[in-house]
């Protein structure tokens, strides 16, 4: 999986670390480990702008899934993920001829 941004958003120090785990998962060349992004995607990123429950910006999803403390998803931020996280999951496995 790729990075937790919190209440930052998908900025460019997340988007860079996001990247460099990519490319260690990738020297790896196993095909039985998979990488998924959270942050670069091409679903996009799994949370989005800059606000929290205590601090909305109207700018993302952050306003309702990330806790008063800026880093970590409240309960329905994690219900959330947990959805995200299953489907992206879910996606490396469709149509997959084992």
């Amino acid at each position: 999986m790729g990075t937790f941004p919190g209440s930052r958003g998908p900025d460019a120090a997340s988007v860079n670390s996001e990247l460099a785990i990519q490319a260690a998962v990738m020297q790896l060349n196993d095909p039985r480990i998979y990488f998924i992004p959270l942050i670069s995607g091409q679903d996009g990123a799994v949370i989005t702008g800059t606000g929290s429950v205590t601090a909305p910006k109207n700018n993302g999803n952050g306003d309702y899934y990330i806790s008063s403390d800026g880093t970590h998803p409240t309960q329905l931020g994690t219900d959330y993920e947990a959805g995200q996280f299953a489907a992206r999951i879910k996606s490396i496995f469709v149509n997959r001829v084992y």
